[in-house]
């Protein structure tokens, strides 16, 4: 009796034991599973992915049921996040899997999610063929939100594929989003708007839409969608090539990303923000995040996205102007892209290897790939990279001095131009033929041309495009002898320049000025726009990366050497003097800077031939530019100036060196009118000796 009573207490011991132990492992399983959910609301996704684990570990004897396929959902959206596709897609599989027979809705939304991940990860073919699968199961599903992000999904995939948005593509999805006013899926669907009219050059349409949503969404609770608009503003003014601004909005977000686990957006702004920075000339920092960028992809595994930062890496070496490097590895790359069937990149890849040559001086090289592309049986679905071959390869032969080979490109282009309306292309058109004729003389028709280039920018609103062309309707107007016209536009696209700080083209339009009052004998008004210009051109190499300095150096000692040139032409040695004296000193300074770098500027050697033939020229010693001193020699006007001079002559460069010099150019010298003006100069020097 007592033993069955203890055999049942023990009993009962044992399913108290248990009871209480099973609602442990509930409360446990519970408990993980509220506290992921609540990570996930504070943006801790590290919490989040613990606590989902820990649940799935705890229900792993368990069938599977709607918490547990909940949970499967959100582990492919954190995953995602954290730029872990295989995670990602791993995952999503195992919720559709529960869905499938289930509810197809939930089911058809994580197939779109799926299709989503594939896409961002460059899986192209395998996001294509799940969007395949999806219409009939849609057609089930009878929802509009569904059919909205499938149509979005094609769009993106199409972009990725072919590298350009079609409109007929999202055309389906507005018609779904008619009377969805105020909607966070409206708004998304305005912003791929703008991002379409973007790429077309639609800028006056985009302006408009941009300012609209940007009033709007402080409103907006969905940070993704705040996101997207802020990447849209982005897109525009990179487009507009107001780079300083695209790299402002671009730093901002990152700062607010840094804060999340959200890796896969943060990537997507470090590599747009490289570009942004690569465009600037802000090649170090650009180097940096290029680095990190194929760091991590490297690790992950990613291939496609390694070979998209890759295209970055080598546009940086171009733009260094480190070829031999680029060279090396451009085909490599462009392999790579074939072996992954990325079509797209292959075409991307060969055109900046086109580019790349052109900058090299390699311009025959450069019209052959071009030649390729153009006759690539495949390269006519892929549009952009089919008119870009055909603007590229008459841009080489102009610069290659072959323009009746460009004529003849911009006459295969014209039919092309006539059949396709691309907002692009027609402004390359109008710009290629405009430099074209420019270059034959032709100012006339190179004036039409521009001007067709203005007109059409001022009706789209590409702001850049416009200011440029009054920077080349200018030049064209110099030589059309339009002054009035000249001054005007000169002037307005100097305001313009201004606005957006571009150094560069306050540069230009200044020495272009300063030009066009040369060539009219007007000294005073030549010297002080060309002052300006050197003074632009300064600014520009001072705020430019340490690599884009010696390029632009190079520049700026020629904008010296015109400045000398119409000192010359005042007879005023003092000034040539000291202008010389000032790029010397400028040299000299950035050599400091840069730290175990050689500076070597080939075209030096070539204003100094100017320079001889002007009869000024620059003395250089110390190896390499420790003096610099123009002495000024010509048949009429300079004598009694070389008399009152020569001591100061001779204290900076020693009687030698100035007799030197003397020796190059004895013949130009009418000696009688120097012993008659200059007796000094002439006790000095024998000239006859020097002669012989």
């Amino acid at each position: 009796m007592r033993l069955n009573l203890l055999i049942r207490v023990c009993f009962a011991f044992v399913l108290l034991s248990l009871l209480s132990c099973s609602l442990n492992k509930e409360k446990e399983i519970k408990d993980n599973f509220d506290r992921g959910f609540q990570a996930v609301q504070l943006g801790n996704s590290p919490e989040s992915l613990a606590c989902f684990h820990t649940y799935l570990d705890l229900v792993a004897d368990i069938p599977v049921n709607d918490s547990t396929a909940t949970v499967y959902a959100m582990l492919s959206q954190l995953y995602h996040q954290a730029d872990s596709v295989e995670a990602a897609i791993f995952f999503s599989d195992k919720a559709t899997q529960y869905y499938s027979n289930r509810d197809t809705v939930k089911f058809a939304g994580l197939q779109l999610r799926k299709a989503d991940f594939l896409l961002e990860a460059l899986y192209l073919k395998e996001c294509a063929y799940t969007l395949d699968t999806l219409p009939p199961i849609l057609e089930k599903c009878n929802d509009k939100n569904l059919w909205l992000d499938y149509y979005l999904l094609r769009d993106k995939l199409k972009y990725e594929t072919y590298g350009y948005w079609d409109k007929e593509e999202i055309l389906p999805a507005f018609m779904l989003a008619e009377g969805m006013d105020g909607t966070p899926l409206l708004y998304g669907l305005k912003i791929r708007q703008a991002t379409h009219d973007i790429f077309d050059w639609e800028f006056k349409k985009v302006d408009s839409l941009l300012t609209v949503l940007d009033s709007l969404s402080s409103n907006w609770q969905d940070k993704e969608l705040q996101t997207d608009l802020k990447l849209c503003q982005a897109a525009y003014w990179d487009e507009q090539q107001d780079y300083m601004k695209t790299e402002g909005i671009l730093s901002k977000l990152l700062q607010q990303y840094d804060t999340t686990y959200d890796q896969t957006r943060k990537l997507q702004i470090k590599t747009e923000l490289a570009r942004a920075k690569l465009n600037r000339k802000k090649y170090a920092e650009s180097k940096k995040g290029i680095d990190d960028l194929l760091a991590y992809y490297k690790q992950k595994g990613n291939k496609f996205k390694e070979l998209e930062i890759q295209y970055i890496r080598l546009d940086y070496l171009s733009s260094v102007g480190n070829y031999n490097h680029f060279n090396r590895e451009i085909d490599y790359y462009i392999e790579m892209a074939e072996e992954l069937g990325y079509q797209n990149m292959v075409y991307q890849l060969k055109i900046l290897k086109g580019v790349s040559l052109k900058k090299d001086l390699k311009r025959e090289k450069a019209i052959a790939v071009y030649d390729e592309l153009i006759y690539d049986p495949e390269i006519q679905k892929y549009e952009k990279h089919y008119y870009y071959a055909y603007i590229q390869k008459a841009s080489s032969s102009i610069s290659n001095m072959q323009n009746d080979q460009a004529f003849e490109v911009m006459n295969d282009q014209n039919r092309i131009f006539r059949s396709q309306i691309n907002n692009r292309i027609q402004y390359y058109y109008h710009l290629i033929l405009g430099r074209l004729y420019y270059f034959e003389k032709d100012y006339q028709n190179s004036c039409n041309q521009f001007e067709k280039a203005k007109d059409f920018c001022s009706t789209i609103g590409y702001q850049h495009g416009y200011y440029t062309m009054l920077s080349n309707l200018s030049q064209v107007y110099a030589k059309l002898n339009k002054s009035d016209d000249f001054l005007i536009i000169a002037n307005e696209a100097i305001k313009y320049f201004k606005e957006i700080n571009n150094t560069k083209f306050l540069t230009r339009v200044n020495y272009d000025i300063g030009k066009f009052h040369f060539d009219r004998n007007d000294l005073i008004e030549a010297n002080k726009y060309w002052l300006r210009s050197v003074e632009y051109k300064e600014k520009e190499r001072l705020q430019a990366d340490e690599q884009a300095r010696k390029e632009i150096l190079e520049k700026e000692i020629g904008l010296y050497y015109s400045i000398q040139k119409n000192y010359f032409k005042l007879n005023d040695f003092y000034g040539c003097y000291s202008i010389g004296e000032r790029a010397r000193s400028k040299w000299m300074e950035e050599k400091l800077n840069i730290d175990n770098t050689e500076m070597v500027v080939p075209s030096i050697k070539d204003i100094q031939l100017q320079m001889s033939y002007d009869q000024a020229f620059l003395v250089f010693s110390n190896q390499l530019y420790s003096k610099t001193l123009a002495t000024l020699i010509t048949k009429d006007s300079i004598y009694c100036q070389l008399a009152d001079n020569f001591q100061y002559i001779n204290d900076l460069l020693g009687i030698e060196h100035f007799m030197d010099h003397l020796k190059g150019n004895i013949d130009s010298l009418d000696y009688n009118k120097i012993q008659h003006s200059c007796p000094v100069v002439f006790e000095n020097l024998d000239f006859h000796e020097l002669k012989y």
